[in-house]
């Protein structure tokens, strides 16, 4: 299959979403929890293919960089240096975006809370029309 660099800052933003609302919910200490781990292997898989395998980093350049030469010391902390950077970016918009919708959030957690699932017109009615 074939991503292009927002398809896949897309797929790490929506990993990290759950980890961007235990931090909007809870704060940046009391929001970590382990519930994330799995979102956050998935996070870093896609950053680190980005750098490694498709040159969508600017820093590490247009290189593909297999395990032997991801290997090689100063190379590898440039990587996760990239991964880093690229995983924080989109913790950071996930975030924003969940901030911006906070009411609407507040109500589908209301919601949930009380009903324990919800239809699909239950949701239409609470969430927005996306375009």
């Amino acid at each position: 299959m074939i991503y292009t660099k927002r398809e896949l800052e897309s797929l790490i933003r929506q990993a990290m979403g759950g980890r961007a609302a235990e931090i909007l919910y809870y704060g940046n200490d009391d929001g970590l929890t382990t519930g994330v781990g799995e979102d956050l292997r998935s996070a870093t898989r896609y950053a680190e293919m980005m750098v490694r395998n498709y040159g969508m980093d600017d820093a590490v350049g247009q290189i593909v960089l297999d395990s032997k030469r991801f290997d090689d010391g100063p190379i590898a902390a440039e990587v996760m240096q990239a991964v880093r950077k690229i995983v924080k970016e989109q913790l950071d918009r996930g975030l924003s975006e969940l901030s911006a919708q906070r009411n609407t959030l507040d109500q589908l957690v209301k919601e949930l809370m009380e009903k324990n699932r919800l239809t699909r017109s239950e949701l239409e009615a609470i969430l927005p029309t996306v375009s």
